[in-house]
């Protein structure tokens, strides 16, 4: 055997030594170890070793020294040192060290004063997923993603399109003459600062023959005080009813003004919010849109109005069959008119939806990003003499981007023969631009 072979083989059985001791010296500085042992039962073991670390607040206090399944469920036993008290209340969580490294156990302690005795049971535990069940959960988030882009590319025609073109040009075009406002009204302030600084000079001029003649001024005030000391002296009656009159005055404007404050400051607060959407109902093929316009005193209290524009189903000919709608007939228009009331993440509503007595039910989640709705209108039948039961009608509403909604949702649920899905897309606005001005008025009026 040539030199160069024997000096590679002993290389490496040198380094398959080395890390059979390194591994071996492991193993033995754990189980020299002196503790306690604490149970655990795990959801999932997966990638927890033998010998793992056990640590509580990043401290290494301890190691796990077996895991095993009882009843088809993964246990584990830990070591941990006796001078770590842990309390009965403390919650072990699997985690990972970095990408590449092996998993512990990590301790994060409990404020009860009561602390686990030997062979103790930790009863919270906490599992974290794992690299793979997060990569799952994002390329499902994905393809979700992708089957609703492709819906939604399905729903917009070219007239939609246009529609919303048309819509962005109008909003453009209400920013100009907002900009061109804004200029006017700046102009007007620097006209009012030059008049005021003229006003400025005037007064100077003014006060300055003011103090030329004050000493004529005071002695016509000195003899106006005494003929008016005597004038009081001798209607002092008349004098205290007028002035008990004066006092009155003022009290009673003292009060209007706190009052128009009240109203001011409540005005304030409040919102008003502009929306308008365009569905689309699968079943019949169809579309509806809509304009609203909802006004909130304060967070709890809703004044909802809104104008929708759909087919009209509610004709019938002269043997009471249902007249269909054709393509190229006029929109049939409704209007809402409700009043609401908030507790919680609940409103309640109630008034005229589309034109007949109504009701519904909002849920809002996830910082009222998401709104699941529950209508019932129609009792008698009338905007659509196809069907025999009240319309009722439950859809989602979730924002997309700051102003941009998508709708999706169930309509006409109780009618079985004219039930179906409709998805929508519409925009919001929550109109805050004349705060400004009133929270001015409120100071003013102060």
């Amino acid at each position: 055997m040539r030199q160069e072979a024997k000096v590679g083989i002993f290389v490496v059985i040198g380094i398959v030594l080395l890390f059979t001791m390194s591994t071996q010296i492991a193993q033995l500085s754990y189980g020299r170890q002196k503790g306690y042992h604490l149970h655990i039962e795990l959801n999932n073991a997966s990638g927890l070793s033998q010998y793992a670390k056990v640590r509580v607040n990043g401290v290494d206090v301890g190691f796990v020294s077996a895991i095993f399944l009882r009843d088809n469920k993964a246990q584990a036993t830990l070591v941990v040192n006796d001078t770590i008290k842990i309390p009965i209340d403390s919650t072990a969580i699997i985690a990972q060290e970095s990408m590449l490294g092996g998993k512990y156990i990590e301790i994060v302690p409990g404020k009860s004063a009561q602390t686990l005795d030997d062979n103790g049971q930790i009863t919270n535990f906490t599992a974290l997923p794992t690299l793979d069940q997060t990569a799952a959960a994002i390329k499902d988030a994905a393809d979700e993603f992708k089957r609703f882009l492709a819906q939604f590319q399905g729903l917009i025609d070219e007239e939609a399109k246009l529609n919303f073109k048309e819509t962005l040009a109008n909003i453009r075009q209400v920013s100009g003459n907002l900009g061109a406002q804004l200029e006017s009204l700046e102009t007007s302030a620097h006209d009012m600062l030059t008049s005021l600084q003229g006003a400025g000079d005037e007064f100077r001029k003014t006060a300055q023959i003011l103090n030329a003649r004050l000493p004529m001024i005071a002695d016509k005030l000195d003899s106006l005080l005494t003929n008016a000391d005597e004038l009081v002296v001798e209607n002092k009656e008349p004098l205290k009813n007028t002035l008990h009159s004066v006092d009155s005055f003022f009290t009673e404007g003292r009060t209007v003004v706190q009052r128009l404050d009240n109203v001011l400051g409540a005005i304030d607060k409040s919102q008003i919010e502009l929306g308008m959407r365009a569905e689309y109902l699968m079943r019949d093929s169809r579309s509806r849109g809509a304009f609203s316009v909802n006004y909130m005193p304060n967070p709890t209290y809703y004044y909802m109005g809104e104008v929708v524009g759909t087919d009209n189903y509610s004709r019938v000919d002269a043997n009471g069959e249902p007249i269909l709608p054709k393509k190229g007939d006029k929109d049939k228009y409704y209007f809402n008119a409700q009043l609401g009331k908030r507790y919680g993440d609940w409103l309640f509503r109630a008034g005229i939806i589309e034109s007949s007595a109504g009701g519904g039910i909002d849920y809002f989640a996830l910082h009222n990003k998401l709104k699941m709705t529950l209508d019932i209108y129609d009792f008698g039948s009338k905007l659509d003499v196809r069907g025999s039961s009240p319309h009722v009608r439950a859809y989602l509403r979730y924002t997309l981007l700051r102003y941009i909604d998508a709708f999706v949702g169930w309509d006409n649920i109780i009618n079985s023969n004219l039930s179906g899905v409709y998805m929508g897309i519409g925009l919001r606005f929550i109109d805050n631009d004349v705060k400004p001005l009133i929270g001015t008025i409120g100071g003013a009026a102060k």
